[in-house]
């Protein structure tokens, strides 16, 4: 059954909610936090699920009449966060909902996010240098 989810506009984001729940998540990457969204792409959009218990940036883009979305510039891999599980359904329906505000898009999924069997991709390496010691 497709998500309930809310499209909402730079605006109309609250960015401490939505922090509260990037930052849910175990070691959390500074990708999704709105401070880094508002730096890399001024003007992101989002899709949320009930009161921020699930979020989803959007970063929608016009050229010569055709609109996209893809991953901002100094970005790895952007959502979608969850307070709650998250199914690979609700992944899928993410993606489906962001497709309805533009024309392509092009999506970096979070590698620790549930997919669809039937989705195909690439994976790529990521080397995480531990500053913590």
């Amino acid at each position: 059954m497709p998500l309930n989810l809310k499209y909402l506009e730079h605006k109309e984001i609250d960015f401490e909610r939505w922090d509260r729940c990037v930052g849910a998540r175990n070691k959390p990457q500074p990708y999704g936090f709105s401070w880094y969204l508002n730096w890399v792409a001024p003007g992101w959009t989002a899709l949320i699920y009930g009161d921020y218990e699930a979020v989803f940036p959007v970063f929608p883009k016009e050229k010569k009449g055709f609109s996209f979305t893809t991953r901002p510039y100094g970005t790895q891999s952007l959502g979608p966060y969850a307070t709650i599980p998250l199914s690979a359904e609700w992944t899928e329906d993410f993606i489906e909902r962001a497709m309805a505000e533009v024309q392509y898009g092009e999506f970096f999924i979070s590698p620790d996010v549930p997919r669809p069997a039937h989705w195909t991709g690439q994976t790529f390496s990521n080397f995480v240098l531990k500053t913590d010691t």
